[in-house]
């Protein structure tokens, strides 16, 4: 068994946000008599390295002075976006960023390679495309699916040693003199004809043509003989065209592929436009083919599967597939009123999704201060937004190190980060207590599982989002017992998979690496005040609220927050604060430096202000409510929140420790296979995995030194 601490977390969301009407910029709309305007200067002591981005001369964060010196700058759009996230994940404000569009996706289950659905599912010919490599029309097969021996085709190969143009691949025209039917399968080892896929005239299709899906790897035993799928083509059946929502799920399907994630690499780092690629498909020691790259573009002659059915009475492709078994999207289970159709993120957030500043309900309190953006009214036309009351400027090093600069590494490779996956239920929607080990005998016969949304309810609970993530503080450079760097980038890993990225060195106690930015606010409330200042002086957010804090507490700037990047500890060093309406009569500022005291030193001013904070965030008036948010924030802004912990963080492993940095260590997803939380296994058997979830994070006074309470044994 490996332990490990999973690199993130989750705050559980509120079961309600409060919102309340706009505030003009005027001031009018506001229910406070008093607004404030004024500014802080903030003082963001690195606390870990901080990674910049791949370009990040050409983006203006980094000027080279000399080797490995420079001076550097974080945009204010950085520094508000993070400062943001974490202001509505304190004081209760929606998901103003999530994509309430986005569509989980999931292997489809089988059972020794077949489906274990009755759908019927045909391969279908591309016959043209539009200029973005979408399919207009489809000419279907028809008949059974004859599985073919992969090394019965010509011009397969030894690596190093083959023509490109040649190898054999997806779409390609075969003919055989029989087939023979063996465990339900019909299998063909000998082909008479072989001919290259069609690309312009689709007028040469002769009968017995059957079309051929190439396909890599996957689930395959190494040394078994490898069968490819092929089905007769229906050279008299009418085209068809692809429904709008088959395409928008298969859509969804492909953004998640591996295959797509590169070519976003590649064509971040060279350029140029998404193409209908072929890949290599290697086994038993040779080049076998190429199949279709699942990028979601293609060409003319690709072959795919697809389902067929009646869509506003006109027979239309409903589903579209790259193999027999790949992908599928979530839909409402049965006995939900909205039972069958897919499933949305936003169906999962309901009334926590963003502030809508058109709507006569209002806003949280984020939104009243950040800004909000209106929804789309009908396709592509933008709804009204609210601009905020609050602005950052760009963070520029102290005074002290400008001239000189600061120590940067040169540029490394670092361990590839993937986007999120958020259709992973097991780590991000909750669980029942205890949900741990071998589901039950009534749980397999129920077909419950932890990783798909589709499963609502377990054990009789209903499921929501596990909450706002949050990433673990630990040494992005801490060394491992193999002398490898947390950050480093495994071995075996494609380097279209990483980057090249340079960080700022966060220094040690006598070398502190220290910047400073202004932040101007204006016409906010008392409750945005304060909001405010605990935000950007969080020594005096759990102060504030009798909670017992780190002695640092720590925020998180810039990328690579999974490998422990980017934690600062920021605080407020100059701030004049005034009356809005006294603001221009010369009035001296009501809040400001010339007491030398911070602003919750004025003990019964300050104290109305927190009071107003919770009336607006409170929306049942349960004031124990926020408390124990901030008591759940403990251990996330606290640099030694997981204690020891901290040095088992990592993605779910593959191996020991002794073996980090190898690619068997970091084959993150055999966790997931292994772990997928399913019980059942359609029609002919039953797969038995564990049910891992991730563990829950609690509120807690004690920020240090927890018993050991995220760990998972793997």
């Amino acid at each position: 068994m490996t332990k490990f601490v999973n690199p993130y977390t989750f705050v559980p969301l509120p079961d309600a946000i409060k919102k309340e009407p706009l505030q003009m910029h005027d001031g009018s709309g506001a229910k406070d008599k008093d607004l404030y305007t004024g500014r802080f200067v903030v003082q963001w002591e690195l606390k870990s390295s901080l990674l910049l981005p791949e370009n990040a001369e050409a983006e203006g964060w980094l000027e080279l002075i000399g080797k490995n010196v420079g001076r550097i700058r974080v945009p204010g759009s950085s520094v508000k976006g993070a400062m943001r996230s974490l202001h509505e994940a304190i004081f209760f404000g929606c998901m103003s960023v999530v994509d309430q569009n986005y569509i989980p996706v999931y292997r489809e289950a089988s059972v020794k390679g077949q489906r274990t659905d009755d759908d019927e599912w045909v391969i279908g010919v591309v016959e043209d495309i539009d200029e973005n490599g979408k399919p207009l029309r489809i000419r279907p097969s028809k008949g059974g699916t004859a599985w073919v021996n992969a090394e019965v085709l010509p011009n397969i190969g030894r690596p190093g040693n083959i023509d490109e143009n040649k190898l054999p691949q997806t779409g390609d025209i075969i003919q055989f003199p029989e087939s023979i039917t063996k465990n339900g399968r019909r299998k063909v080892d000998k082909i008479s004809s072989f001919r290259p896929r069609h690309s312009d005239s689709f007028d040469g299709y002769m009968r017995n043509d059957h079309v051929l899906i190439i396909t890599d790897g996957g689930t395959r035993q190494k040394l078994r003989t490898w069968h490819w799928a092929s089905q007769e083509i229906d050279k008299d059946s009418p085209l068809l065209a692809i429904s709008k929502d088959a395409w928008k799920h298969f859509e969804a399907k492909v953004d998640g592929t591996e295959d797509r994630r590169k070519e976003k690499l590649k064509l971040r780092k060279n350029g140029g436009f998404p193409a209908a690629e072929k890949v290599q498909v290697q086994g038993l020691g040779k080049v076998l083919g190429k199949r279709l790259s699942q990028n979601g573009v293609f060409a003319a002659g690709d072959a795919l599967w697809v389902k067929i059915g009646m869509v506003d009475g006109e027979k239309k492709v409903t589903e579209l597939s790259y193999s027999a078994i790949w992908r599928r999207v979530a839909v409402f289970p049965e006995g939900d009123e909205r039972a069958g159709e897919v499933m949305h993120l936003g169906d999962l957030l309901g009334d926590l999704g963003p502030c809508d500043p058109n709507s006569d309900e209002g806003v949280c309190l984020s939104c009243s201060l950040f800004g909000a953006v209106g929804p789309e009214k009908e396709e592509g036309e933008k709804g009204l937004g609210y601009a905020g009351h609050v602005r950052f400027g760009s963070l520029e090093l102290d005074s002290s190190l400008q001239e000189d600069g600061v120590d940067i590494s040169p540029k490394k490779k670092i361990m590839p980060l993937s986007s999120p996956k958020p259709s992973n239920g097991q780590f991000y929607m909750t669980n029942p207590r205890r949900l741990r080990g071998e589901p039950t005998l009534q749980m397999v016969d129920d077909g419950e599982t932890t990783s798909h949304w589709d499963r609502r309810r377990i054990k009789h609970v209903d499921r929501k989002l596990a909450g706002r993530k949050f990433y673990w503080n630990h040494k992005p450079d801490r060394k491992h017992n193999n002398g490898r760097l947390h950050y480093e980038k495994f071995e075996g890993a494609s380097d279209e998979l990483t980057t090249e990225r340079r960080f700022v060195f966060a220094g040690d106690k006598g070398d502190k690496v220290i910047f400073k930015g202004e932040v101007i606010f204006d016409q906010i409330t008392g409750a945005q005040l304060a909001s405010l200042w605990c935000l950007l002086n969080p020594s005096s957010l759990f102060e504030s609220f009798n909670v017992k804090g780190p002695d640092v507490p720590v925020v998180r700037l810039g990328g690579g927050k999974p490998l422990g990047f980017g934690s600062v500890a920021p605080r407020i060093v100059s701030h004049q604060v005034y009356n809005s309406v006294e603001r221009y009569t010369g009035k001296h500022a009501e809040f400001g430096d010339s007491n030398g005291e911070n602003l919750s030193s004025y003990n019964k001013r300050w104290k109305s202000l927190t009071s107003a904070l919770e009336r607006r965030v409170i929306a049942d008036g349960d004031s124990k409510k926020l408390v124990n948010n901030i008591k759940m924030l403990n251990r996330l802004m606290d640099l030694d929140g997981l204690g020891d912990a901290k040095e088992l963080v990592t993605y779910p492993p593959g191996a020991s420790w002794s073996q980090y940095g190898t690619k068997k260590f970091h084959e993150t997803y055999r966790f997931f296979v292994e772990n997928r939380g399913f019980a059942g296994g359609g029609k002919n058997g039953t797969y038995w995995g564990e049910w891992m979830p991730l563990p829950v994070l609690k509120p807690t006074d004690r920020p240090q030194h927890m018993p050991d309470d995220q760990t998972l044994d793997w």
